[in-house]
C-alpha cells in the first residue's frame, strides 16, 4: 500500500513540484512584504466619501497584497523552471494507467470521498444523506471491483450509481405534476410523497446494483433512457407554485405566458427524448457519456438551481431591489436612452429581469421573485448545455448541479469561457473572433465590471486568433466559398455597430466616470474587523483564527484558483511538446487564470465583512464550475485520479454555500409558498398602484408605500416626477415615475464627473419635489457628504424643507408657496416665573427663581410642570430650548416630556426628547395623535446631578398650514431643523485627514477665499514658539472673531494645517457662531487629526451653508493636555469643480 502511495506521488511532474514550492515561497515573500505594503496612505482624486474614508483605511493595500502574491508566484515559478532544468529536476514518471478496474472505480470513490471531505471541512459536520449515499456506492462497488475489464466495469458501476439519481428526479417530476394537477390533494399527502421518494430511491439503488452486473449493456441503456424520460416535468415547478395564506391555497402570480413558455420547453425536451430513443435505443453503450442524455441534464440542472420564491419581493431592501427593477421600466417604459438619460449600474443584467417580468410574467411586483427564478434558469440551462458539449454529459451532470453562482453578476462568465474553449470553434479562428467580439460586447453591457475583466482575460487568445486568421487566409477562404453568408455577416456587424455606437460610447463614459470610484467610494477593506458569518464554521475559540480561516477560503480561494489554473495551463503546454496549439484546456485555464487578475478591482473592491461577497462568489464560481471543467478536460487525454479527487474536493467546498438538504430538494415540488397570517394581500390597481400587482407584503411596508403614494400625489402635478435623495430607488418603480437625473440614487453619484452630469439634468428638469427621507444611508453618509455638489445645488436653488405625513421633502420655492405656504405660529411659551415641583418626593426644600432651578445634592426626579396647552387643530409642533447648566456634581441630564391628552384629560400618547446638553440649542418636531385635545409639557431632570439649571428659553410652536407666517424667524428655524435632520452629521471622523493629505491633488477643485484670520484668543493654551502652542489646561481652544461676517456658501471648506510639532492623533471640534451669538454644539464639527493638513467640509452642515452672518470660529482640542500643537495655517476654500 505504501509503495502504491509513493508511486502515485512520484508520478507527479516537475510542474507540480515547482507550483507547490513557488506557492510557499510567494506566500512567505508576500508576508514579509506586508509591513512595507501597509505603510501607505489612500489617495483620493476627488472629494469622495466611502467606507474606507471614515477611518482613513488604506484600501489599495488589498490590491497590492494580492498582486504581490501573484507576481511573486510567477517570478518564483520561472526561476524554478530554470533551476529544475539545470538540475534535470525530478524524474518524470508517466501517469498511472492501471489496467485493473479497481483503479477507475477507486478514483470515483476517492472523488466522492473528497467531496464529502470538502463539505465536512467547511460545514463542521458530515452531511448524513450524502454519507449514506457514499456507503451505498461502496457496497455496490464490491460487485464490480474484481472485474478485470476496466472500461466494462467502470461503465456498469457508473450505471449503478446514475440510475437511482434519475429515478429520484423522475419521482420528484411526477410529484410536481401531481401538485400542478391537484394542489389541494398534495397538501394532505406531502409527507407520504416525501417518504415514498426516499424509499423508492433506495430500492432503485439496490435494484441497479444487483441487476446491472449481468444484464446486457443495451438493456441497461434502455432502462437508463426510460428513467430520464420524466425529468422535463421538473420544469413544472416554475408554474405550479401556490401560496398558503390563512389556511387556504391561492394561485397568486399565475401567468399564462410563463405557462406557455414552460410548456413549450417541456414539449421540446420530450421530443428530444423521443428522437434520442429512436436513434440510440438499439445501440450498445459506448462509454459513460452515453449514460446521460442532454434533455435530462438541462431540467435537472435547472431544478437544482431553482429556489422556492419568497412570498414577497419586498423582503429585499429598496435600494438593491430598485437597482434591478427600474432599468427596464426607465428605458422601455419611459423611453430613456441607456447611459445618456438613465444609467443602470446593473447593466443589461438588470434589464433582463424586467424583460422576463414583463414578457413572461405580469410585469408587476407580484411576480418579481418568479422573474429571479426564470432569470437563473435561463443561464443555468445554457451553461449546462455548453458543459455537455465541452466535457460530456456525465461531467456536465456532476458540475451543473453546482454551477449556480452566488450573484447574478457572474452568471455570464462560465458561458463565455465554455464558448471560447469549444474545440470546434478553436479550429475556426475567424468565427471564434466573431463570437469573441459579440460575447465581449454583450458581457460588458451585461455587467461592465466583470464583462470588461473577462474580455481582457481572453484578449491574448483573440490576438492569437487574429494572427491565425491572417496567416491562414480565412477571410479569402470564406469570401470564395461562402460569399453570400460572409457578406450577410459583414452587413449584420455593420448594422450592430451603428445601433450600438451611442450606447457603447455611453458605456465607455460610464466606465470613465466610475473608474476611480471602486476603491475610494465603494471599497471595503477585508482587514477591517474580525466578523465571520454565522453559516461559516467557527472551529476555533479565537476570533482572529476564525477570521483567518474565513479569509483563507474567501480571499485565499482566489489565490489557490490562480495557482491551479497556472498549473493546468503549464501542464497542457508541456504535454503538447514542440507542436504547440490552442486546446480547450489551455484556453480555459489561461483565460480563467488571467481573469483572477483582471477581475481584481471588482473581486477585491467591496468586501463586506460578514458576507461571501465578491471575492467569495468569484472563488465559488471557479471551485464549482471552471476548475472542475479544466480537470475534466485534462481527464479526456490522460486519466489520473488526482483530478477526480481535486474536482470532488472543489465541488464539495462549493456545495457548502449552495447546500440543499434532500428534504428541501423534494420540497421544491411539494411545498407551497408560506405566507404569514399577518401579511396583507393588496390589489395594486384598487389602491392606485398597479405596479404592485396582487401582492402579499408586511402591513408596515404596505402602509409605507400607500403613505408615500398619497403624499407624493398631493405634492406633484400631472406629468411631474420627483428626484430621490433617499436611495430608495424601488419607489420609482412602484409609483411608475421617471428617474429625472441619470442615476436613481445619489449614493451612486460619488464624484465630480457624475454629480456634474446629475446637476445638468436637474437644471433642465427643475423638479418641484425632492424626496429626502426617511432614507437608506449607506457607508457614504448623508447626501451632504456623499454627493456634496448635488446637496449644495439644491440648497442654493432655495429648496425648502417640509415634513408631510412622516416623510421628508425638499420643495422648490414655487411649489412650497403654492402647495403649503407653511408657517410656524407661536402657541405658548414657558411663563417668566414658573412653578417648580418635585415628583414623588414632597417635603424637600426648593429654591425657585425665574427660569432657574437649583437641585440639591442627591435629589433626583425633578419635574418642571409648564402648562397644559390646547392644540387648536394643529398636528405637528416645533419645540426649542436653550439650557445652560452650571453643575457641580456632574453632567446635567434633562429632557422635555410631552403627554398627549384627549378631551377628558386622559393620556393617549407621549413624546420624549433626546437629552438636552448644556450650551446647545435644542430643536425638534413631533406629531400628535389624531384625537389629541391638549398637551401637558414638562421638563425632567434625572440622574444624581446637582447644581443650577438655567433655561433661557423654552418655546412650543405649532406648525400650521395655509396661514401667513406670524414669525419669519420660526419659519427659518423650522426649515433649518429639517435640513439638519437630513444632512447634518456632527462627527466626520477621519474624512478631513484623508482629504487633507490629498490636498495637492484636490487643490485644483478649490478656490482660496481672501479671508485674513485675526490673532486668535486662546484658553488653556500658551504659545511656546511662533505658531506652536502647548496645552496647559483641560479646556484648550482658539477663537477667531471676524470683523466682517462670512457667507457659508462662499466658504465650503476650511483647511487647518497642523505642523510637524503636533505629535500624535487627537480629536478636534470646530464651532462657528452667528451674529455674535455664543458657540453651540449644533453648530460644530468633530474631526480626527494629526500632523498635516485637515480639510473640513463645513458646508455639509446646512446651518453653515445657509448662513450669511458667520462671525466667529472656535477650535477645541480634546484629551491632549501637556502636548504641543503647531498651527501653521488656517484658510477657507470654495468648491469650484
Amino acid at each position: 500500500m505504501i509503495e502504491k502511495i509513493q508511486s502515485w506521488f512520484a508520478s507527479q511532474k516537475n510542474i507540480a513540484t515547482n507550483a507547490i514550492l513557488s506557492s510557499v515561497l510567494s506566500a512567505c515573500f508576500t508576508l514579509l512584504l506586508t509591513p512595507l505594503l501597509k505603510n501607505g496612505k489612500q489617495g483620493y482624486p476627488d472629494l469622495i466619501v466611502g467606507s474606507t474614508t471614515w477611518n482613513d483605511f488604506y484600501k489599495t493595500f488589498d490590491y497590492y497584497f494580492m498582486a504581490a502574491f501573484l507576481v511573486s508566484f510567477i517570478v518564483f515559478y520561472l526561476i524554478g523552471v530554470v533551476v529544475l532544468k539545470k538540475t534535470n529536476g525530478i524524474r518524470f514518471l508517466e501517469n498511472m494507467e492501471g489496467s485493473e478496474a479497481k483503479h477507475s472505480i477507486q478514483s470515483v470513490m476517492l472523488g466522492f470521498f473528497s467531496f464529502l471531505a470538502g463539505t465536512t471541512m467547511l460545514r463542521g459536520s458530515l452531511p448524513h444523506v450524502e454519507l449514506m449515499l457514499y456507503g451505498c456506492m461502496a457496497a455496490a462497488s464490491y460487485f464490480y471491483i474484481s472485474d478485470q475489464d476496466r472500461e466494462k466495469a467502470l461503465l456498469r458501476f457508473s450505471s449503478v450509481v446514475i440510475f437511482p439519481v434519475f429515478a429520484y428526479f423522475s419521482m420528484i417530476a411526477a410529484t410536481a405534476l401531481l401538485k400542478w394537477l391537484a394542489p389541494e390533494w398534495m397538501i394532505g399527502h406531502k409527507a407520504f410523497a416525501a417518504k415514498a421518494i426516499t424509499g423508492l430511491t433506495l430500492i432503485s439503488f439496490a435494484f441497479s446494483a444487483i441487476a446491472f452486473r449481468k444484464w446486457p449493456t443495451i438493456t441497461i441503456r434502455r432502462i437508463l433512457m426510460l428513467s430520464q424520460c420524466a425529468t422535463p416535468l421538473l420544469l413544472l415547478v416554475f408554474i405550479n407554485q401556490t401560496y398558503f395564506y390563512q389556511n387556504n391555497i391561492h394561485s397568486n402570480g399565475y401567468s399564462a405566458r410563463l405557462s406557455i413558455f414552460v410548456g413549450i420547453a417541456i414539449v421540446l425536451l420530450f421530443l428530444s427524448h423521443a428522437f434520442l430513443w429512436v436513434r440510440n435505443a438499439n445501440r450498445d453503450l459506448a462509454g459513460i457519456q452515453d449514460l446521460v442524455m442532454t434533455p435530462a441534464l438541462i431540467p435537472i440542472a435547472v431544478f437544482i438551481a431553482f429556489r422556492i420564491p419568497q412570498y414577497t419581493a419586498f423582503a429585499s431592501d429598496d435600494f438593491h431591489l430598485g437597482e434591478i427593477m427600474i432599468a427596464w421600466q426607465q428605458i422601455f417604459g419611459f423611453h430613456q436612452q441607456m447611459y445618456t438619460d438613465f444609467v443602470s449600474v446593473q447593466g443589461i443584467g438588470g434589464m433582463l429581469y424586467g424583460a422576463i417580468n414583463d414578457f413572461l410574467l405580469n410585469g408587476t411586483m407580484e411576480t418579481v421573485t418568479q422573474s429571479y427564478a426564470v432569470f437563473t434558469a435561463l443561464f443555468v440551462a445554457v451553461t449546462a448545455f455548453l458543459l455537455s458539449r465541452t466535457v460530456g454529459n456525465m461531467w456536465a451532470l456532476l458540475i451543473s448541479t453546482f454551477i449556480l453562482p452566488n450573484t447574478d453578476r457572474i452568471y455570464f462568465v462560465p458561458i463565455v469561457l465554455l464558448v471560447l474553449a469549444n474545440k470546434k470553434l478553436l479550429s475556426r479562428p475567424m468565427i471564434w473572433l466573431q463570437l469573441w467580439l459579440v460575447l465581449s460586447a454583450v458581457h460588458s453591457f451585461f455587467n461592465p465590471s466583470v464583462g470588461m475583466a473577462t474580455s481582457l482575460a481572453s484578449f491574448p487568445f483573440a490576438v492569437v486568433m487574429v494572427i491565425k486568421t491572417i496567416k491562414e487566409k480565412w477571410p479569402s477562404f470564406y469570401w470564395n466559398r461562402h460569399r453570400v453568408p460572409f457578406a450577410g455577416i459583414l452587413i449584420l456587424n455593420a448594422a450592430a455597430a451603428v445601433v450600438l455606437f451611442k450606447p457603447f460610447l455611453g458605456l465607455v463614459g460610464f466606465l470613465i466616470d466610475n473608474g476611480s470610484l471602486n476603491t475610494t467610494a465603494y471599497g471595503i477593506t477585508f482587514i477591517r474587523d474580525k466578523v465571520v458569518p454565522d453559516y461559516f464554521p467557527h472551529l476555533f475559540s479565537s476570533a482572529l483564527l476564525n477570521k483567518l480561516l474565513w479569509e483563507t477560503f474567501r480571499i485565499g480561494g482566489l489565490l489557490l484558483s490562480f495557482i491551479l489554473f497556472w498549473y493546468i495551463g503549464m501542464r497542457e503546454i508541456r504535454n503538447q511538446g514542440t507542436k504547440w496549439r490552442l486546446t480547450p484546456t489551455l484556453v480555459m485555464a489561461i483565460s480563467a487564470g488571467l481573469l483572477v487578475i483582471t477581475v481584481m478591482p471588482y473581486s477585491m473592491g467591496r468586501i463586506d465583512p460578514a458576507s461571501i461577497n465578491r471575492p467569495g462568489t468569484i472563488t465559488l464560481m471557479f471551485f464549482g464550475a471552471v476548475l472542475p471543467v479544466a480537470f475534466a478536460l485534462l481527464l479526456k487525454s490522460k486519466s489520473n485520479r488526482l483530478w477526480v479527487i481535486m474536482a470532488g474536493l472543489l465541488l464539495g467546498m462549493k456545495y457548502v454555500f449552495v447546500y440543499q438538504p434532500v428534504p428541501y430538494i423534494q420540497a421544491k415540488a411539494i411545498e407551497n409558498i408560506y405566507v404569514p397570517n399577518e401579511a396583507k394581500y393588496v390589489e395594486g390597481e384598487k389602491v392606485g398602484l398597479p405596479m404592485l400587482g396582487h401582492s402579499y407584503m408586511e402591513n408596515a411596508k404596505l402602509e409605507d408605500i400607500l403613505n408615500f403614494h398619497s403624499t407624493l400625489n398631493g405634492l406633484l402635478r400631472q406629468g411631474e416626477t420627483y428626484y430621490d435623495l433617499t436611495d430608495r430607488s424601488l419607489y420609482y418603480y412602484v409609483a411608475n415615475k421617471r428617474v429625472p437625473a441619470l442615476y436613481s440614487a445619489d449614493f451612486l453619484a460619488a464624484n465630480e464627473r457624475i454629480q456634474s452630469k446629475v446637476i445638468s439634468k436637474l437644471e433642465a428638469e427643475k423638479p418641484a419635489v425632492v424626496w429626502a427621507g426617511p432614507s437608506i444611508r449607506h457607508d457614504g453618509g448623508p447626501s451632504s457628504l456623499r454627493s456634496y455638489r448635488i446637496y449644495r445645488w439644491l440648497l442654493e436653488q432655495g429648496y425648502r424643507y417640509d415634513s408631510v405625513n412622516g416623510l421628508d421633502f425638499l420643495l422648490s420655492p414655487d411649489r412650497y408657496r403654492e402647495v403649503f405656504d407653511k408657517s410656524l405660529s407661536q402657541v405658548n411659551e414657558i411663563p417668566a416665573s414658573p412653578t417648580w415641583s418635585k415628583q414623588q418626593e414632597a417635603g424637600r426644600s426648593v429654591i425657585s427663581a425665574p427660569h432657574t432651578l437649583v437641585v440639591n445634592k442627591n435629589e433626583t426626579g425633578w419635574h418642571h410642570e409648564v402648562v397644559t396647552v390646547p392644540i387648536h387643530g394643529a398636528t405637528e409642533f416645533l419645540i426649542q430650548a436653550d439650557p445652560d447648566f452650571q453643575v457641580t456634581g456632574g453632567d446635567g441630564i434633562s429632557y422635555v416630556n410631552v403627554d398627549f391628552l384627549d378631551r377628558d384629560q386622559r393620556q393617549i400618547g407621549n413624546y420624549t426628547s433626546s437629552y438636552l446638553s448644556s450650551g446647545t440649542h435644542f430643536m425638534d418636531t413631533f406629531s400628535v395623535p389624531p384625537i389629541t385635545a391638549s398637551m401637558k409639557v414638562g421638563l425632567v431632570i434625572t440622574e444624581s446631578t446637582f447644581g443650577t439649571f438655567t433655561f433661557r428659553n423654552i418655546a412650543l410652536n405649532a406648525i400650521v398650514k395655509g396661514k401667513t407666517s406670524d414669525s419669519e424667524a420660526f419659519a427659518e428655524a423650522y426649515n433649518l431643523l429639517g435640513m439638519n435632520k437630513l444632512f447634518y452629521l456632527k462627527d466626520i471622523q477621519s474624512i478631513g485627514v484623508a482629504w487633507g493629505r490629498n490636498f495637492p491633488t484636490l487643490q485644483e477643485r478649490l478656490q482660496t477665499r481672501p479671508i485674513d484670520f485675526p490673532v486668535p484668543q486662546i484658553h488653556s493654551v500658551e504659545e511656546a514658539a511662533p505658531a506652536t502652542y502647548r496645552i496647559v489646561g483641560d479646556d484648550p481652544y482658539w477663537v477667531w472673531s471676524f470683523p466682517k461676517a462670512l457667507t457659508g456658501s462662499d466658504n465650503d471648506f476650511v483647511a487647518i494645517d497642523f505642523g510637524a510639532e503636533t505629535k500624535g492623533t487627537f480629536v478636534g471640534q470646530l464651532y462657528w457662531s452667528l451674529d455674535g451669538e455664543s458657540f453651540r454644539e449644533d453648530r460644530s464639527v468633530v474631526f480626527r487629526a494629526n500632523d498635516g493638513k485637515v480639510l473640513i467640509p463645513l458646508g455639509s452642515s446646512p446651518s453653515w451653508l445657509l448662513s450669511r452672518h458667520i462671525t466667529g470660529l472656535r477650535l477645541d482640542i480634546d484629551r491632549f493636555e501637556g502636548r504641543q500643537i503647531q498651527l501653521n495655517n488656517i484658510a477657507f476654500y470654495k468648491l469650484v469643480k
